[in-house]
């Protein structure tokens, strides 16, 4: 991700509350993906005063997921300065985290699930707030029954089916939805910090540990391989076992449930959208069917 130059036309340039916070003269840029040739309403604005994130809130889901998290003790989420509507667009104005550049190291890693397992634990036992919040659904029988076909065996169907079953009577709590390393931000100082939260859900606490371990950018895994048993250990060791209340042997086996879906989801998309089945695809479908054969392993075991 870099910064470049833009012209922002909004009126949350002339907002009191931002020249207050930052002051004039200030330049402004914008987040911008080399890799994905994407630009983000995401900005940055400096003076010589400060430095700061503008980002133009998704919908009032992202709001609310940020107000819920402002406050938490132990903060995960970068400072939020003000929450402005300003027409028809919300804005929200956040601190700025100067971010490594080197690549992801494996201590990131671990502090982030730590950070993650606190979360879930707070929320899992304290549900104030959540109301307020989008709620994870599960995928009826119906709608998998129709992703049948030379891909997806009876089979395989019967097995996503008792997945979504295992996931759906999983302990709920706040989760993030969406978390891949362009979803958090690791400073020169060692801190990690989740941003992005429009996909914020109340739902199953591990679907954030199977996105985060299981989902690819492009071809390659965003989280080394390698470190997958000692990341989910930590979690686990992490969470609140008087509120969870899991066996590892269970916890693994809604795991994988978690993995399985996030490569469902990316597969359903192809197949109920009629995208063209690209490298993309085949890689979810592989990764599905693989995770599908596990989960009939470890159910086989508990």
């Amino acid at each position: 991700m870099i910064l470049i130059k833009c012209k922002l036309y909004s009126k949350i340039l002339q907002n009191k509350k931002l020249i207050d916070l930052v002051s004039t003269p200030f330049t402004v840029k914008q987040f911008y993906s080399e890799e994905y040739e994407r630009e983000y309403d995401v900005f940055v604005i400096q003076s010589n005063k400060i430095k700061i994130v503008l980002k133009k809130a998704i919908d009032q889901n992202e709001i609310n997921s940020y107000k819920l998290l402002e406050y938490y003790e132990n903060r995960i989420v970068p400072k939020i300065y003000f929450i402005e509507k300003e027409e028809d667009n919300i804005w929200i104005a956040m601190e700025y985290i100067d971010e490594k550049t080197s690549p992801l190291d494996k201590s990131s890693v671990e502090l982030l699930v730590k950070k993650l397992a606190n979360i879930h634990s707070f929320f899992g036992n304290n549900d104030k707030g959540l109301s307020n919040i989008k709620q994870w659904e599960k995928r009826e029988d119906g709608e998998i029954d129709k992703l049948l076909d030379n891909d997806l065996t009876q089979h395989y169907i019967n097995t996503i089916k008792k997945s979504q079953k295992i996931l759906g009577n999983s302990r709920t709590t706040f989760t993030h939805g969406d978390l891949i390393p362009l979803n958090f931000v690791v400073s020169y100082d060692g801190d990690v910090k989740v941003i992005d939260w429009e996909t914020g859900r109340n739902g199953p606490y591990i679907l954030d540990l199977g996105r985060l371990l299981g989902d690819f950018n492009k071809t390659i895994p965003w989280i080394n391989e390698a470190w997958e048993n000692d990341i989910i250990k930590i979690y686990y060791d992490s969470i609140n076992q008087e509120i969870f209340k899991l066996t590892y042997e269970r916890f693994l086996l809604e795991y994988e449930c978690a993995k399985l879906n996030n490569y469902l989801g990316i597969v359903s998309a192809h197949k109920t959208r009629n995208w063209d089945k690209t490298k993309w695809y085949k890689l979810n479908l592989n990764q599905l069917i693989k995770s599908i054969e596990k989960l009939e392993t470890l159910l086989k075991t508990n």
